[in-house]
């Protein structure tokens, strides 16, 4: 008799292979596929966690609505970055420095990153922009105004 999360893993093996014929990859591309996210070559091989890592990867690629937040995810991860530097903070490169303060502004939870709605995203994407843009600009004026009182004196 099958364990729960061996029927689990079979319903995940069926449901990896319709999503992948529904975005149009062929045998040698599922293996690739596979082999790129869980390093083996065969649904069989995987386990439970890869399959539903990989089904839900699959389903972003076939849901716009998904791709549309990931899309705007990384928008807004790289907004803030460049807002971070623009402050002069080594952790601009740091991802869960960003992200915990894209969810500080957002004013969700940092497990709720993935949660924040498109439009939300979109306004926190150009208002890291302004603030980054408005921080270069006082930057660059400051630097103006140092370097024109040095040459007066």
């Amino acid at each position: 008799m099958k364990t729960i999360e061996e029927k689990e893993t079979s319903r995940l093996i069926k449901k990896y292979h319709v999503m992948a014929n529904q975005t149009g990859m062929d045998t040698e591309e599922r293996k690739a596929f596979l082999k790129e996210f869980t390093g083996k070559q065969s649904s069989k091989d995987c386990t439970y966690r890869e399959l539903m890592e990989v089904c839900a990867m699959l389903e972003r690629m076939l849901n716009p609505k998904v791709k549309q937040a990931d899309y705007w995810r990384k928008r807004v991860l790289s907004a803030c970055g460049r807002y971070v530097k623009a402050l002069g903070n080594a952790n601009h490169n740091n991802a869960n420095y960003v992200k915990a303060i894209i969810c500080r502004s957002a004013k969700v939870k940092v497990e709720d990153f993935n949660r924040i709605p498109v439009n939300k995203l979109q306004a926190l994407y150009n208002s890291f922009n302004y603030m980054a843009r408005t921080m270069k600009k006082v930057m660059d004026d400051a630097e103006e105004i140092i370097n024109n009182n040095i040459e007066n004196n």
